[in-house]
């Protein structure tokens, strides 16, 4: 069969806001047989010079966005004329319907599945188990919905924001599920495609997933340990489980997560000459190798250990109460801990990981720069660190307690 159109393309000018940006695609011209270029510039029309040189460029960037969503919009809408019939060709009279040919994948061409499978098995390779199950179950759960919409047959590029939008939405739809469990569809998809867009440049214009922003959703507040809490343990667990209190400690002065990262770090990865530990990149959450400056309070008793007289490959935290060959098992703390805190009567809220939070939100206090603190904690972004402090804070303000003026 003659093809008698071809599909809907974006021209973006490299992102250059004084050209056109338009909307193209050919048809068949049923004089003479040949294929015609049309295209649209609706809402993507190029700005004067004067009026970019007054933008700044956040508003740049925005404007490109916008332009973005103006074009899948557009595209799709052409789409659908052309495949109820639209011949952008006639003027008037009849549209037969069966002068169009309905865009179908290419033969042999590879799948949604496939691209997605793959990007799954890059991001996946040497990672944690949580974060490889976390990647398989967001991404199955985005395959099925494809599946659903009869879409996982087709070639990646026919993914467009839309179809992202309508994929989060159902995510929360009835509140059956939080916003929290959308935003996370939404992080782990937007990796896969800019992995994805990494992997193939060509292949998509853009990330469908990219446009999509977090909505909010109520952050249950840690509970953090109070100075005169900290001091009772202080002054309890070390009689209790020496090496319980250094596990504790460990957390509270380097923010490692107690399970895989901490549990698993060897002697070897502790270097007290230049005062930090390097966590290699299979241990940490985000996949890439972090360096922690280790406080000198948890230094000094480093020091006492004498680790330098104990071989490399042992685990600081073993089942032998010390440094040993063995790893402690999954969850010999959280047990360890739970004991300890029933023993000596501490609410259940109080987790052993509510020691990472209060030890930043301590170095926040102190006054340790946010940028610090976020390198510390091996986030991604400050932002990251600022919406994790302050979604901890409890304090009262000390400028409205004294200052506030009397009645």
């Amino acid at each position: 069969m003659k093809k008698i159109a071809t599909k809907p393309k974006l021209f973006d000018a490299g992102g250059d806001l004084l050209k056109d940006w338009y909307v193209y695609y050919s048809f068949v011209n049923s004089f003479t047989g040949k294929l015609e270029r049309h295209r649209r510039l609706k809402g993507l029309s190029k700005k004067k010079k004067e009026v970019v040189d007054l933008m700044s460029e956040q508003d740049i960037e925005q404007e490109r966005q916008r332009r973005y969503e103006v074009s899948i919009r557009l595209i799709e809408k052409i789409e659908k004329d052309l495949l109820n019939g639209y011949n952008p060709n006639k003027t008037s009279g009849d549209i037969y319907t069966d002068e169009i040919k309905p865009l179908k994948r290419v033969a042999g061409s590879k799948t949604i599945e496939y691209y997605l499978r793959e990007v799954e098995q890059h991001l996946t390779t040497g990672r944690r188990e949580n974060t490889v199950k976390n990647y398989r179950i967001y991404l199955n759960n985005f395959l099925k919905w494809l599946r659903i919409n009869q879409m996982h047959l087709l070639p990646i590029s026919a993914i467009e924001h839309g179809h992202a939008e309508r994929f989060l939405s159902l995510i929360t739809v009835g509140g059956l599920k939080s916003n929290k469990w959308r935003n996370e569809h939404l992080f782990y998809m937007n990796r896969c495609f800019k992995q994805l867009m990494r992997l193939y440049p060509n292949l998509l214009l853009i990330n469908p997933f990219g446009l999509s922003e977090k909505v909010k959703h109520v952050r249950k507040k840690a509970a953090l340990y109070r100075p005169d809490m900290r001091q009772r343990i202080k002054d309890l667990l070390p009689k209790y489980d020496q090496q319980l209190w250094l596990f504790v400690q460990f957390i509270y002065y380097t923010g490692l997560r107690p399970g895989i990262e901490l549990r698993s770090l060897q002697v070897n990865m502790i270097h007290l000459n230049e005062s930090i530990l390097i966590l290699p990149a299979h241990l940490a959450k985000d996949g890439e190798l972090r360096v922690v400056t280790i406080p000198q309070q948890l230094e000094e008793q480093l020091r006492a250990m004498n680790l330098d007289k104990v071989p490399g490959e042992y685990f600081l935290f073993s089942t032998a109460k010390k440094p040993g060959p063995e790893i402690a098992g999954k969850n010999y703390f959280m047990k360890g801990w739970r004991k300890f805190r029933e023993a000596h009567n501490i609410p259940d809220d109080f987790k052993i990981y509510s020691w990472k939070h209060t030890g930043a939100t301590a170095a926040d206090d102190a006054g340790i720069d946010r940028r610090y603190i976020q390198g510390h904690l091996g986030h991604n972004t400050l932002q990251q660190t600022e919406e994790y402090l302050d979604s901890n804070k409890v304090k009262g303000s000390e400028e409205i307690r004294s200052k506030y003026p009397t009645l």
